[in-house]
This record gives structure tokens, C-alpha cells and sequence, in this order.
């Protein structure tokens, strides 16, 4: 309220009066005072509040990157000597984070008879190995990643990753009945007949074959083997005197195995160097037996 001063002169007197406002309206100090008073509350009482929203905010940690093969597969699972297979794993990250992830493919190994004869080691080895290939998955999501696997040496071949695993199985390309091969001794070779003939607790199996020498040197003529499908089972062996042949030169010869019911054979070989293989060399030119 605006204070009014009125100045009243009567007989001599000077008298002032004035009007002034309600006792209760503060002054501009004391608005002053008060306002500065109220913000520092209202400071305080903020700064309070931040600190105990700071206090009570609890901070989340990510999960690191984590990975699992939920998957592992191989393309085709039969292959012929030398050929390839795709073995394909599935990675994925189950964790909260990128991360970076080394998958090992591991490739077993397998040995075919092993023998010392005189100066002469009869084997067939294919060495275990492992591969190892790095993936990097985003969080939630999954990759794939691939290798390739050659086998010259016929069998069957694992591959693992992680806890998982599958195989594939390396077979021979059969030789014709008829048709004519070179052999790995140099000389070339022809399957004319194979017959079984059943009897009462046996089978006989005869062949008959021709061996040419088209070579420049002498060339001793090799063998044939039957296996059984049982590769726990002895081979039977084609036993016999053979000449080394000459250049230029030719012969036909016919052989009969006989063996009891019980052992089934799988694979009939020429080779000139198998007598003690338990299972036809990479290199055999191979027929198959058909009951």
C-alpha cells in the first residue's frame, strides 16, 4: 500500500497525519530475506533429493559375450577317395555382448596296418589335425562357419566341435569287370571273370584276369585279395609263384579262394604290394564281391 502523508496547519498547530499501510506487509528487505531464505531451502532440498536418487539407482552390468554350437553338420557324408566334404558349424552368442569366438574343427585320425617286413613298412596313415577358424557374433545372434576336408585313405572319419560331432565315410570307386587298369606296380590290369559258386559250407570265388607289361623294365606281377566286410576279419590272400614280366609281355592266370559261410566279403583287390594289409591300399584297383 502507497503511504500518504497530509499536513494539517490549524491555530498555529502543525499537526502530520498519515495513513499507513498494514503492519503485516513486509518490507523490500524483508521480501529480500525471505526469498534468499526459501531458495536455500529449496537448494538443500534438491541437492537431498539428487543424493539419495543417485543412491537409490542401481547400475545393470551386461553380460559378457558367451557362445554355444547349436548345430554342426557335413556335406555329403559319403564321399569317393580324394574328394572333398563341407563340414558347417552354427555359433551363437548368447551373451549381452559382441564378442569374438575361435571354433576348432577337430579331424580324427585313422591307421590301416601297420607292419615292418624287412626294410618295407606296410601302412596307410591319415593324421588327426584341427582347424581352427574365428567368428565375431553380435549379442543374440548367430553365424556360420565352414571348413573343408580332404581324405585320400577309405574309412570313416569323425569331426567334432565342441560337444558335438559327425562323420563321413571316404569309399572306393569300383573297377569294371572287363575293362582294363593300369596298377600301381606299372602294369596293366584286366578283371575277365569273377564268379562265386555256393557249396554246402563254403564259397568259392574264382577269377580270372590278364596282367600286361607296357613298361620299359621288368615288372613283378602283384596279387589279389579278397576282404571281409568285418575289417576285425583277416583278409583271405592269393597265394601262389608269380614271374616278373617283361617288357612287351603278357599273361593270363585264374585263382580260386574258397572260405566258410561265416565270413562275407566285401571287396576283391589287385595289388602288388598288400600281403600283409588288412585292408585294400589307397592306391588298389578294387571290384566288388556280389553274392
Amino acid at each position: 500500500m502507497r503511504r500518504r502523508n497530509v499536513l494539517i496547519t490549524t491555530s498555529g498547530m502543525l499537526l502530520i497525519a498519515g495513513c499507513v499501510g498494514d503492519e503485516g506487509t513486509p518490507t523490500e528487505s524483508e521480501k529480500n530475506d525471505g526469498q534468499e531464505t526459501d531458495k536455500t531451502e529449496t537448494d538443500e532440498l534438491n541437492e537431498s533429493g539428487s543424493e539419495e536418487s543417485e543412491t537409490e539407482e542401481t547400475t545393470e552390468e551386461t553380460e559378457p559375450a558367451e557362445f554355444e554350437i547349436t548345430d554342426l553338420t557335413v556335406e555329403p557324408d559319403e564321399v569317393l577317395s580324394g574328394d572333398s566334404v563341407t563340414v558347417t558349424a552354427v555359433v551363437q552368442n548368447v551373451g549381452g555382448t559382441e564378442g569374438t569366438e575361435e571354433v576348432e574343427f577337430n579331424i580324427d585320425g585313422r591307421t590301416v596296418d601297420e607292419q615292418n617286413v624287412g626294410d618295407t613298412t606296410f601302412e596307410e596313415v591319415t593324421e588327426s589335425e584341427s582347424v581352427t577358424e574365428q567368428v565375431t557374433v553380435p549379442p543374440g545372434e548367430s553365424t556360420t562357419v565352414s571348413i573343408s576336408v580332404t581324405r585320400e585313405l577309405i574309412g570313416t572319419f569323425d569331426v567334432s566341435v565342441s560337444d558335438q560331432s559327425v562323420t563321413f565315410e571316404v569309399i572306393r570307386e569300383w573297377n569294371e569287370i572287363g575293362e582294363a587298369y593300369e596298377g600301381a606296380g606299372g602294369l596293366t590290369v584286366t578283371l575277365e571273370n569273377f564268379d562265386i559258386n555256393e557249396k554246402t559250407g563254403s564259397y568259392e570265388y574264382v577269377i580270372e584276369y590278364t596282367l600286361e607289361n607296357d613298361t620299359d623294365e621288368g615288372v613283378d606281377e602283384g596279387g589279389f585279395q579278397l576282404y571281409p566286410s568285418d575289417p576285425e576279419k583277416d583278409p583271405v590272400q592269393q597265394f601262389g609263384a608269380f614271374d616278373e614280366l617283361f617288357p612287351g609281355d603278357t599273361v593270363s592266370r585264374s585263382y580260386t579262394f574258397e572260405e566258410g559261410k561265416d565270413i562275407e566279403f566285401s571287396t576283391l583287390a589287385y595289388h602288388p604290394d598288400q600281403f600283409f594289409a588288412q585292408n585294400p591300399p589307397t592306391d588298389a584297383l578294387v571290384w566288388p564281391v556280389e553274392y
